[in-house]
This record gives C-alpha cells, sequence and structure tokens, in this order.
C-alpha cells in the first residue's frame, strides 16, 4: 500500500518488490522500475544524463525509513533495444513514460525529485497531470543549456558542437574528460570513477542522441506555467549549471524556493550525499 500526502489515506501498489526491478508490467519492465521503503509519502527519484537509476544508492538509506521510493531508469539508460532516437528526439517522451509508469502502478499522488534533465522530465509531467505532483525538488536543473542573448544557459552552440564530435569520434576518450569537469572532482575520486562507469555503460549512439536532445532542448516559456510547489538546489561551478541558471528558474516558477548547496559540481549527490539527503529531507518534509 502506497501513503497519500494529501488524503492521509493509502492507496495500492501492485508488484512491489522491495529494491528489486518489477515484472509483469509493461511500462514497469521497461524502465526497470524499483519500489524501496516501507511506509510514508510516496517519492519519485528520477536520474539525469549519463547515470541510472542506482546514482541515488548513496542517498537512499536515509529515506527509506519515512518514504516510500519509486526509481526508474529513464529510456536509453537500460534496455538498448527499446530506445528509438527519433521517439525521443523531445523530452517530452520521457515525461509521458513516466506518467505511464505512475499509472501502472496507480499512483495518485506523489513527491518528485529530478536530477539533471530529470528535472524538466518531472516538470512536463507535472504540466500534464498537475493533480498527481504535489512537490516538485529539482537538483541541478535547467530549463535552457545554451547561452540566448541576456539568458547565461552555459554552452555557445561550438562547445556542445564539440562535445557531439567528441562523442561521435571517440566516445570513451571524451568520457575521460567530460567525467571529472561534470562532477568536479579529480579523475582518481571514488565519485568520478561511478560517473565514468555510468557512462560506459551507455551505448554510444544513444548517449549521442541523449545528449543532442537535452543540450538542445528550451523549456524556459514553460516555467511560468508551473503550479506544483517546487524547491531548487543548485551547486556551485557546475559545468552544465551555472549559478545564474537557478537565480532564473527562481524567477519564473511561481512561488520556488532556492536553496545552494555548498558543494560544487553536477552531481552532489554522489560527491556530497549525505549534504543532498539532509537538503531533501528538509524538503519532504
Amino acid at each position: 500500500m502506497l501513503y497519500s500526502p494529501r488524503t492521509g489515506c493509502c492507496m495500492a501498489l501492485t508488484y512491489v518488490s522491495e529494491g528489486v526491478p518489477l515484472a509483469g508490467l509493461d511500462w514497469c519492465g521497461r524502465h526497470r522500475v524499483t519500489v524501496t521503503g516501507t511506509k510514508g509519502p510516496l517519492v519519485v527519484l528520477q536520474h539525469g544524463f549519463g547515470t541510472d537509476q542506482s546514482c541515488w544508492h548513496k542517498v537512499l538509506p536515509s529515506l527509506t525509513d519515512d518514504y516510500r521510493i519509486i526509481r526508474m531508469d529513464l529510456a536509453g539508460a537500460s534496455s538498448p533495444e527499446a530506445f528509438d532516437a527519433r521517439q525521443y528526439d523531445q523530452i517530452d517522451a520521457y515525461a509521458d513514460d513516466l506518467l505511464r509508469v505512475l499509472h501502472e502502478l496507480e499512483v495518485e499522488e506523489c513527491l518528485y525529485i529530478g536530477a539533471s534533465v530529470g528535472c524538466m522530465v518531472g516538470m512536463l509531467a507535472a504540466l500534464s497531470q498537475p493533480s498527481m505532483f504535489t512537490k516538485l525538488i529539482f537538483i541541478a536543473g535547467s530549463p535552457r543549456y545554451l547561452n540566448d542573448g541576456a539568458y547565461t544557459g552555459g554552452f555557445e552552440q561550438s562547445d556542445l558542437d564539440g562535445l557531439y564530435a567528441a562523442m561521435h569520434n571517440d566516445y570513451q576518450g571524451w568520457i575521460s574528460g567530460f567525467a571529472p569537469l561534470a562532477v568536479r572532482s579529480v579523475p582518481q575520486s571514488a565519485a568520478v570513477k561511478e560517473f565514468s562507469e555510468s557512462l560506459f555503460r551507455y551505448r554510444p549512439d544513444i548517449a549521442l542522441s541523449m545528449a543532442r536532445t537535452i543540450f538542445q532542448s528550451d523549456f524556459r516559456a514553460h516555467l511560468p506555467l508551473l503550479q506544483t510547489p517546487t524547491v531548487l538546489l543548485q551547486t556551485k561551478n557546475d559545468i552544465a549549471v551555472p549559478e545564474a541558471v537557478g537565480e532564473y528558474l527562481r524567477q519564473h516558477i511561481r512561488d520556488s524556493k532556492l536553496e545552494l548547496l555548498p558543494v560544487e559540481g553536477h552531481f552532489p549527490h554522489l560527491v556530497a550525499p549525505d549534504l543532498v539527503a539532509g537538503a531533501l529531507r528538509r524538503h519532504l518534509a
């Protein structure tokens, strides 16, 4: 049974397996959905580009005593045979997958935590079905990665063209250079090693397709439409999401709250999981 944070009642959840991928459900199986925890409100954890649901493993233990956690893999992060680049050339397709999974699990309401592109996936899902999402928490989220006039997104188009070319020409070599920059740590660190290994598990052509879709996206016009209470967790020296992006989100999402975490890089849940877990618990309460 899952707890509804709005009604105070429980709702049925079928095919739950404690921390083990769910079987017998089409969309849950495709996205390797796992449910962990035994009581409390339902929380969805959605990873971003280059990782899969395992990226939450350092944060998860601090949440499962009080929350029931749903994790899923984005299309492309697992089951490469099910990935169609034409279908997933828009981030809306990932939001559709999220909603299909939640409907398949008969979820009525949930709290949602997204990292990186997982933030925009959650936003699009909440815009489509606002009654399903009681709160959104974004970790290193961005509505637009490209600089555009007065807007600072972090990249020029030439930067991204170079990134795509490097991924295409030498995927493994690109990982060895990109991972330390994204994590903001030395190549020998555990967090860089974990992110690198996760990227290596992606099929190179899928990783490139996903990168193009994500980095070329623009959801700035969607932000004022969002009605769901939203918390923005921003880090320092994030190669993909400058601090100005967090402030832009705060200004354009109604009644949102911005917290600057004292940690560097795009993956605070890998680098400083205790810090992130503390922030999540504060904002989930």
